[in-house]
């Protein structure tokens, strides 16, 4: 259904405009979630680098160093 009191011109700015709304979110949600990302790869790369420093690799549970 096309609404006649509306040109193609202003149809194709409105579709445009949604558009970009749309990539936005999207870009500000992945920037997001590679700032998340991040945070949690330097939180690891600590916790790894104190346990060298304290003796060697954390093993799991059940494994016994041999």
């Amino acid at each position: 259904m096309e609404n006649p009191n509306t040109s193609k011109d202003d149809l194709a700015a409105a579709t445009d405009k949604l558009q970009k709304a749309v990539m936005e979110c999207g870009r500000t949600e992945y920037q997001q979630a590679a700032a998340q990302n991040q945070n949690n790869n330097n939180s690891n790369n600590s916790q790894q680098q104190q346990q060298q420093q304290q003796g060697g690799e954390k093993k799991p549970e059940g494994e016994e160093k041999k």
